[in-house]
């Protein structure tokens, strides 16, 4: 189970993603570490959301603002120079899903309609799963068996 209080969401993605990370958290092994997770709309408080951190998940878009001395993770839609990337989003009949690509996994999520979760709150949960150590496939299948 991780600990939330180890994660620094902003408020702007607070409560969504930390009930995602809850959710794939129980199916997955994982390293106790400090995260700080860095959105777009973080970008004056960068420094405020890293103190403490002993990794920073942030938006491809923000890597140059992060110390170097923080272990990095980036997460982008469809950029796949970020360390998670999600790719070709789909609409089907009863769901919606997309594919992340990280290293050189890459596996497919399915999104029900009736699931209040975006695309980008998913894509940034994963993220921080892979950044405390977690395997992609172990993170995917936990993530669908949550959102179901």
């Amino acid at each position: 189970m991780t600990d939330m209080n180890m994660i620094k969401l902003s408020s702007d993605t607070g409560q969504k993603v930390s009930e995602i990370i809850a959710g794939i958290a129980d199916g997955v092994q994982i390293i106790p570490e400090r995260v700080a997770v860095l959105t777009l709309s973080d970008k004056d408080r960068v420094s405020t959301l890293l103190s403490e951190a002993d990794v920073a998940v942030a938006d491809y878009e923000l890597r140059q603002l992060v110390d170097p001395s923080v272990r990095l993770v980036t997460f982008s839609r469809n950029n796949t120079s970020a360390d998670v990337t999600s790719l070709n989003l789909q609409q089907r009949e009863t769901c919606r899903s997309f594919e992340v690509l990280s290293g050189s996994s890459m596996g497919r999520v399915y999104v029900p309609y009736s699931c209040n979760y975006s695309m980008d709150q998913i894509l940034i949960a994963v993220a921080v799963m892979c950044a405390l150590g977690a395997a992609l496939d172990d993170i995917l299948t936990s993530l669908n068996g949550f959102l179901k």
